[in-house]
């Protein structure tokens, strides 16, 4: 009689468990509620920028820390008479030395006249440089005007400082002597002809990224170089 019941206790079981599997494998959930999921798109660019409409009031922004700044969409144009007048009187012209900060340029043109490299006399000339640590620079498009060489040397970008990026520029560099003919002259200390180099960006630093950048390389220089 005990085994009878042991055997009639594993069929019943064993029907419970071929009901449940059969129930809940069943393709018929017709009658069951539909669960409706929505997924709003987010902004991942979730940064607040501060807009300001004048480079006198951009410049003042570049030796502050913690700031987010848009520059309103527009040609600015540097030349000779801006260097005259003090709006960049150093040969490297606009420098970034605050930390942690963002710069958002689209729509923004910075445009070079070439002839202003002469005014800085025998220095280095640089027109951007990112000097502090963990700055973002997006979107800018620099454009050189003029086939003025520099009494030394000169480039577009330094890129120094710790984890900084920049991303989604647009430069077209020009301002070199002799430009279309590389070193067949010589170059250093031996050399036919003196050159004038424009590179267009150096890369220096630690983890420094320079990202979805386009470069027209019309000086006689490095395009990048580290």
């Amino acid at each position: 009689m005990k085994i009878i019941t042991q055997k009639i206790t594993r069929l019943l079981s064993l029907i419970l468990i071929c009901y449940t599997v059969i129930n809940c494998s069943s393709p018929d959930n017709s009658s069951e509620e539909e669960i409706e999921v929505i997924i709003e798109d987010v902004d991942v660019d979730e940064i607040e920028y501060t807009t300001v409409n004048t480079i006198i009031d951009f410049m003042a922004t570049l030796n502050k820390n913690d700031v987010n700044i848009k520059l309103t969409p527009g040609t600015y144009k540097f030349g000779p008479d801006d260097v005259k007048s003090g709006l960049i009187p150093y040969h490297e012209m606009i420098v970034f030395k605050g930390n942690n900060s963002n710069y958002d340029f689209t729509g923004v043109t910075f445009e070079f006249d070439t002839q202003l490299f002469r005014e800085y006399g025998n220095k280095e000339v640089v027109e951007l440089r990112l000097y502090g640590n963990n700055i973002t620079v997006k979107n800018l498009t620099m454009i050189d005007t003029g086939d003025a060489y520099p009494l030394f040397r000169a480039r577009n970008i330094h890129f120094d400082g710790l984890d900084n990026r920049i991303e989604g520029f647009d430069i077209s560099s020009r301002g070199s002597f002799p430009y279309g003919y590389g070193d067949v002259f010589g170059k250093g200390g031996a050399y036919v002809i003196k050159h004038y180099k424009h590179s267009t960006i150096l890369i220096r630093g630690e983890r420094n990224y320079l990202k979805d950048c386009t470069i027209t390389q019309r000086s006689y220089g490095h395009g990048i170089f580290v």
